[in-house]
């Protein structure tokens, strides 16, 4: 082991009092409360990426522990979040905390909380430990009063498990560069638990990685031991990410694509350079951290508090000028690289808080340390024991006052709560609100108005009542272009905004109100009741007389067996005859164009075979079997023969409870569909 030069070892404190120990752990206790008191009230929305998680873990455990995308890999680093598979280690966490906690608003966000604090806990070692200061307690304090992660830690959002992998990676990679070599493999663990936690950690533990090496490469050389072990530790760690990269290797670009990061637009060298040096720069802006209020969308912000309260800027300041100084020391140097990573993965597109929530680490070390070095300015021991309380009471107010502000404030203060807003709404309407009429109403669907929210299919899962089959995502323009027509006794959910849309609708006759869901300032945010069209609608779009291609969506018995059907466009026909074996027009679909017909059974049943009576000149692209929301087969292979009539697919006796059968036409004419028969296994 190589030893420590004078320059690289810290001073050694006395060790801590009663008093310090005590602090620590009412700190860890307020930090705590100021997180789980009315966690599902703060923030006010429940978004579709905190729910996603534990849905995800769950799909995970009911296909086997393989992925629902193609090639559907034995536990994937990877799960799909809207169009990107970019959600990894959070999946694994939130979804086993789900099964012993349950799967609610509570759990998820009592995880996130529950990580944040370990995070405060490795910063306080690490300011013990390594650091030595004698106020190391202190920086759970700091923690608990910085809205910036006060309002993350509160939600599922996974920006918090990137942000207490990555101070947990610097206390053992310190304590390895301290001398204790065999801390390297827990470093390369909770490195990788960073990089896997959230896609900005990817370039937080890149930069990190690269600085370490070099600024520290005489020690790991003459440690090569112990430092070529952990290297092909976290050469194995990083074996799951090679893997995901080798079966999806498009979606590194689709994911820059789809957060509109510059570098995959044709643009200059040039203007890519310059565009991340204003994105960096502003990941490590002190007015963005430390600004009332906080620049930052309203998701993400706590009404009238910065990021950071701007009384701590001098601190803040204190500590980066007393690490600068004492740059030769490892531990100091590291939290200067730990500053300039955090702004890294935010330069490469538009930078956030979340994106950007590890600058807070190094913030929090620099506040404490400054505070650290006030204190040992005071020599005598009445005025410190003094000073201290005196701090801890005065951040434990603030903290707790911070609560009262998001409580009382955070509802009311930005009243928008549409898609743009703060999406407000999950809760009321998919806990409380649609699972009752779903209940006592079992003959009718409900319809709801998906234009608030992103992904508001995940929800229902969550809430553990997605029924297919009765309930449905539409908006009020669907209904007008007669995509979906409810019945008098079904129900529909309409946004504020919708309902004051009815009466210049020519396609609405009334709109029975049952309920209303308000938003939190008393407005009503949602309407739900029977919506009634008027009969010469009906049988207009029933007829099929209107000029565009609709989907079209129907509940019926084919072949005795209850189903729900979907086609994604009819031109003409009714898709109640698709299983009827009595004579009917055929339907058709448009010129030259694909149909896609989706079938959903109640339950999952073994199928023997399906057969498609159809006109002359059509051609089947696939068949794709599913169970429980992942792909059991997809058949692309076959080809309906254009001189018969029939079509008859094998199923081979397996078990589905959704079918998707595509179909074209092999020339420009329209597809002519006459009957689907499902033929169930059996003797």
């Amino acid at each position: 082991m190589t030893a420590l030069t004078n320059s690289e070892r810290p001073r050694r404190a006395k060790p801590a009092s009663v008093t310090v120990w005590t602090l620590f752990f009412l700190s860890i206790a307020v930090y705590a409360a100021t997180r789980l008191i009315a966690i599902e009230d703060f923030p006010i929305y429940f978004f579709c990426d905190e729910a996603v998680h534990s849905v995800d873990f769950r799909d995970l455990v009911a296909h086997h522990f393989r992925g629902l995308d193609a090639p559907n890999e034995w536990l994937p680093a990877y799960f799909r979040n809207g169009r990107m598979l970019n959600l990894s280690l959070s999946v694994y966490l939130q979804g086993i905390a789900s099964y012993i906690g349950g799967q609610s608003v509570s759990t998820v966000r009592a995880t996130s909380t529950l990580a944040s604090l370990s995070g405060a806990i490795a910063l306080a070692l690490l300011l013990r430990n390594i650091f030595r200061a004698r106020e190391w307690w202190s920086v759970i304090a700091f923690l608990t009063v910085m809205a910036g992660l006060f309002l993350h830690s509160r939600t599922g959002f996974e920006c918090t498990l990137m942000f207490s992998s990555y101070c947990w990676f610097l206390y053992f990679y310190l304590r390895y560069r301290e001398g204790n070599l065999r801390s390297i493999f827990a470093a390369m663990l909770f490195g990788a638990a960073t990089f896997y936690s959230y896609s900005p950690g990817q370039g937080l533990m890149l930069v990190t990685g690269l600085f370490a090496a070099a600024f520290d490469f005489r020690y790991h050389w003459a440690n090569r031991r112990w430092s070529g072990a952990g290297l092909c530790f976290a050469l194995l760690l990083f074996a799951p990410y090679v893997r995901f990269r080798i079966l999806h290797p498009q979606m590194l670009n689709e994911h820059l694509a789809e957060i509109h990061s510059y570098w995959v637009q044709p643009l200059p060298l040039a203007t890519k350079l310059m565009a991340f040096s204003r994105e960096y720069l502003k990941g490590l802006n002190p007015r963005y951290w430390f600004a009332v209020p906080s620049v930052e969308g309203l998701r993400h912000i706590v009404p009238f508090n910065g990021f950071i309260p701007w009384p701590l800027a001098p601190f803040a300041f204190g500590g980066l000028f007393i690490c600068l100084l004492q740059w030769r020391h490892a531990a100091h140097r590291m939290m200067i690289v730990a500053l300039l990573a955090s702004a890294f993965s935010g330069g490469l597109a538009s930078g956030g808080i979340t994106r950007n929530l590890a600058f807070l680490v190094s913030a929090a070390v620099f506040i404490a340390l400054a505070f650290d070095w006030l204190m040992g300015q005071i020599h005598t021991i009445v005025a410190r024991e003094l000073v201290r309380l005196s701090s801890f009471g005065l951040l434990s107010a603030a903290g707790f006052f911070l609560l009262f502000d998001a409580l009382t404030f955070g509802p009311i203060q930005v009243p928008a709560y549409d898609l743009y807003g703060l999406q407000y709404g999950s809760q009321a309407v998919f806990r409380d609100l649609i699972p009752r009429y779903l209940k006592s109403n079992p003959e009718a669907n409900i319809f709801m108005s998906h234009t608030w929210s992103n992904s508001p299919e995940v929800f229902p899962k969550f809430f553990g009542w997605n029924d297919r089959r009765r309930a449905y995502f539409l908006s009020l323009e669907d209904i007008e272009l007669g995509s979906f027509l409810p019945r008098d006794r079904d129900f529909v959910l309409l946004t504020a905004y919708e309902y004051q849309m009815l009466p210049n609708s020519k396609c609405i006759e009334r709109f029975d109100v049952v309920e209303r869901v308000p938003y939190p300032d008393g407005k009503t945010g949602f309407y739900f009741g029977h919506l009634h069209l008027r009969p010469d609608f009906v049988a207009r779009m029933r007829a099929g007389s209107w000029d565009r291609l609709n989907p079209k969506f129907v509940r019926l018995l084919a072949d005795r067996i209850p189903t729900a059907v979907f086609i994604n466009q009819l031109a003409s026909g009714d898709l109640n005859d698709l299983f009827s074996p009595a004579p009917h027009a055929p339907l058709r679909g448009g010129k030259g164009a694909h149909v896609q017909i989706e079938i959903y059974f109640e339950e999952p049943i073994a199928l023997r075979q399906i057969e498609i009576d159809h006109q002359k000149g059509l051609v089947y692209d696939q068949l794709v079997r599913v169970l429980d929301g992942a792909v059991v087969r997809k058949d692309q292979s076959g080809r309906i023969d254009g001189t018969l009539a029939r079509t008859v697919i094998p199923l081979g006796d397996e078990k589905v409870d959704h079918l998707q059968v595509e179909l074209h036409p092999d020339q420009t004419e329209a597809a002519g569909l006459e009957r689907i028969r499902v033929v169930p296994a059996g003797p």
